[in-house]
């Protein structure tokens, strides 16, 4: 049975609480999205599982970290392609999934989030990950300096020291390029068990997680409700973060860009929705819903 016969606003309610800090507002925004993408998957027999600072929050907090804005989810190549296949077939009308960006994202038609160069949506971010062999995981940084990775920049603000070092990244790259060593790294990335998940993206990444690390999935809670994390996430969080118990000092405490969440005004892009006219809408349903009952 697919989404168009769930009644969303019965299983998943879009409440929008006025009486919440600005951030919270956001972050209950989020979290509807990410259970609308839980939902999703069940319908489709899809696999996800949430990685990044979203794990620590489960982890740690039983939820969203205090102070994060975002929402990163996991989600093999295959079954990530079947969801930009199959979306429109799951998806309530409210949220919709955006595809012409670098990865999918899970957007909410009637919110705004604002950040230093304008306005946006407000959304979750699913990121798409392969099952990598062993020489891939070892030749990692090789791997980033042969095409379809662009060459290293060099940003102008750098120490000098780090300068040296990017521009020595540089001209390895160029070399490798250039005698044709490119192919040899292409192959010998082939070899060996294929059992690491990492980005399956044209950006730098030197986390590789076992499989045995990853699976089997569970559930655990997140908020008031429960979305599938890694089977041994410890080692998945302290392989990427270390110490990922121990919050970080209130100065190091750092959001993703954001300035303010307006989650029932719309951004104006074609793809928005009016927040208050399906407001209205919902109420005069309601109210004909009780009207007809007492009769």
């Amino acid at each position: 049975m697919t989404a168009y016969f769930h009644d969303w606003d019965e299983i998943i309610p879009d409440t929008r609480p006025a009486d919440l800090s600005n951030l919270r507002q956001g972050q209950m925004v989020m979290l509807r999205l990410l259970k609308i993408l839980h939902k999703a998957c069940q319908d489709l027999g899809l696999t996800y599982w949430l990685c990044g600072g979203t794990l620590i929050g489960a982890i740690r907090h039983d939820g969203f970290i205090p102070w994060d804005d975002d929402v990163d989810v996991f989600m093999p190549r295959d079954h990530y392609e079947e969801l930009r296949r199959r979306a429109a077939e799951v998806l309530p009308y409210d949220v919709y999934l955006q595809t012409d960006s670098p990865w999918i994202r899970l957007v909410d038609r009637f919110g705004t989030k604002e950040i230093e160069e304008g306005n946006d949506f407000i959304f979750i971010d699913i990121f798409p990950v392969l099952r990598f062999p062993l020489g891939r995981k070892l030749l990692r940084k090789a791997w980033m300096l042969i095409p379809p990775y662009p060459l290293p920049g060099v940003p102008g603000d750098l120490p000098v020291i780090a300068k040296t070092r990017r521009w020595m990244i540089r001209a390895a790259a160029i070399a490798l390029r250039g005698i044709g060593a490119t192919h040899l790294i292409r192959y010998l990335c082939r070899l060996g068990p294929r059992r690491y998940w990492s980005y399956d993206l044209p950006v730098t990444w030197r986390f590789y997680y076992r499989d045995d690390w990853v699976f089997p999935l569970k559930l655990h809670r997140f908020e008031d409700a429960a979305f599938f994390v890694p089977a041994d996430y410890q080692k998945v969080l302290t392989h990427q973060f270390g110490d990922y118990m121990t919050p970080p000092p209130e100065t190091d405490r750092v959001s993703h860009g954001h300035k303010a969440f307006h989650v029932i005004e719309s951004n104006g892009h074609p793809e928005s929705l009016d927040w208050k006219l399906y407001a209205d809408r919902k109420r005069a349903a309601a109210s004909k819903a009780i009207g007809g009952n007492g009769r």
